[in-house]
């Protein structure tokens, strides 16, 4: 199974989904003003009495089923980059070649925080970080009894980026005020961070790969290898014989 070429801005009035479900095949709902480029972002769909979180495999502009029975997508995610089309087709290779439910093999491709069916959200305004006259300003020039300031200052000067201001307002008991005082003064601002998954993942994506004949093992090592240059991360392999 092969994405089909479609042109990237063209709208499409059809997409197909992948869902976490045990069946062979993607799900076609309805969608308005999504295009190539919306491939691999994740949507909200009803399925059955529930919504559920989904990735679109692929869009198109008609479909073989009857339109009436097909139910609208609820919501398109773009909260994150979308899965890359490199690596949709290796995760159809993976669903075509072990008889694996290709949603499942997507789906779980995910890390666990995009799997939930709330966008990935970030509060900017929990950072800190200094601003230009913060750097230039020398913080024993401050006075005495501005202690408190003094620590935040130095704190955010040796950080390597912008500290939340959960970790200043630990600094010390006067923090949160000075942490208000300093941003009054234009000295430290409130500032974005890139939204980060940590380690919230699964292990290695494609964290196991069941083999269950003998003679698939080297063909399946041949596989990790090239899956290895997608996610960079450990892949376990796990042989079961039968």
């Amino acid at each position: 199974m092969r994405l089909q070429p479609v042109l990237r801005n063209v709208a499409a009035e059809f997409v197909r989904v992948a869902l976490d479900v045990p069946v062979q095949t993607l799900f076609e709902y309805r969608a308005s003003s999504v295009t190539a480029a919306d491939i691999g972002l994740r949507v909200l769909v009803p399925l059955g009495n529930k919504i559920s979180v989904g990735v679109i495999v692929d869009i198109a502009r008609s479909t073989t089923l009857p339109t009436k029975r097909l139910r609208s997508v609820i919501s398109v995610q773009r909260d994150v980059p979308p899965v890359s089309r490199d690596v949709l087709e290796l995760l159809k290779f993976c669903s075509d070649y072990y008889h694996y439910p290709i949603g499942e093999v997507v789906m779980n491709a995910l890390p666990t925080r995009l799997r939930r069916r709330e966008a990935l959200t970030h509060d900017a305004r929990s950072h800190y970080c200094m601003t230009r006259a913060g750097m230039e300003i020398d913080s024993c020039a401050l006075p005495k009894r501005s202690t408190a300031k003094r620590e935040v200052l130095e704190t955010l000067r040796h950080a390597s980026s912008s500290l939340p201001a959960s970790s200043l307002r630990a600094v010390s008991n006067r923090a949160p005020a000075a942490l208000k005082a300093l941003e009054k003064e234009g000295l430290i601002e409130r500032c974005s961070v890139p939204v980060r998954l940590e380690d919230d993942t699964t292990s290695g994506a494609l964290e196991i790969f069941e083999v269950r004949r003998l003679h698939d093992i080297d063909l399946t090592v041949r596989d990790l290898k090239r899956t290895h240059r997608f996610f960079e991360c450990g892949i376990a392999l796990r042989v079961i014989t039968i």
